[in-house]
């Protein structure tokens, strides 16, 4: 696929609000609309500049975010599934596909929140 220098700056200002505005669920065609692109050079040009599709690249930020989230806050789950944009099944779905444990298991794993730390 061809892309040109100008595409390439767009399917970067893409990723970059993607990134920014990861609790908004933008679909394919808004992106293409905001950005001036077609959407099939948008869908084909992402995956061949990143190497994944745009949905999925949301969804990992999501739950990159989560992951900060619940390992250091002790907000409830509640909490970070509105804050990186999914309701608390959503998030716990798309948690347990990408990590194979619901998100409540990987804090108890990976938690900052819950090591003991001494103090004198």
């Amino acid at each position: 696929m061809r892309l040109s220098p100008s595409d390439l700056e767009m399917l970067q200002k893409v990723k970059d609000l993607l990134e920014k505005d990861y609790k908004y669920r933008y679909t394919q065609a808004q992106l293409a609309n905001r950005f001036y692109i077609n959407e099939s050079k948008l869908r084909k040009g992402f995956i061949c500049v990143y190497q994944i599709p745009i949905y999925e690249y949301q969804v990992s930020i999501r739950i990159a975010k989560a992951k900060e989230l619940l390992a250091g806050t002790d907000e409830s789950v509640k909490c970070i599934a509105y804050h990186v944009g999914y309701d608390v099944k959503s998030l716990e779905k798309q948690f347990k596909k990408t990590t194979g444990m619901s998100p409540l298991e990987w804090r108890k794993k990976n938690s900052s929140m819950h090591s003991t730390n001494i103090t004198t």
